[in-house]
């Protein structure tokens, strides 16, 4: 039988922090750990693979979540990888999107500043009730 690993073993052997390895197993993504006699937290070593896994899954942007979905179907002896697949195909258009929305927002405050360089003095309160700058900006229907 191998030997029961602690919180501070798995940290070691996984790169997680030993408050991330404790998140995990109040959320269930872990099992539940033995205690020594002297309280300390023991894990099967096998704990360590699933530590990689959640890891590694975050890593490219599963939720916690998704997670346990994955590991909940993994557990029932489904399989997930259609599923991960599919959720990867989402956060690649939902990726997209954010991109678009950002280079947009980009070319928005590039023009914006172009205008506020060419404009000289600042106005500073009075004048302008906060920001000149910022209540210059025309918004147009769609903003």
């Amino acid at each position: 039988m191998e030997k029961a690993l602690t919180v501070g073993q798995l940290s070691d052997l996984t790169g997680l922090s030993r408050k991330s390895i404790r998140y995990y197993e109040q959320e269930k993504l872990i099992p539940t750990a033995d205690r020594s006699m002297a309280g300390y937290r023991l894990f099967p070593p096998k704990v360590a693979q699933r530590l990689q896994f959640i890891k590694k899954a975050k890593a490219i942007g599963f939720s916690l979540d998704e997670i346990r979905s994955v590991l909940e179907l993994s557990q029932k002896g489904q399989p997930c990888c259609d599923k991960v697949f599919a959720w990867t195909e989402e956060k690649i258009i939902k990726i997209d999107e954010q991109i678009n929305f950002l280079q947009g927002l980009r070319e928005k405050i590039t023009h914006y500043q172009g205008k506020w360089k060419k404009g000289g003095k600042r106005a500073v309160p009075p004048e302008s009730e906060i920001c000149e700058l910022i209540e210059s900006i025309e918004l147009k229907e769609e903003e």
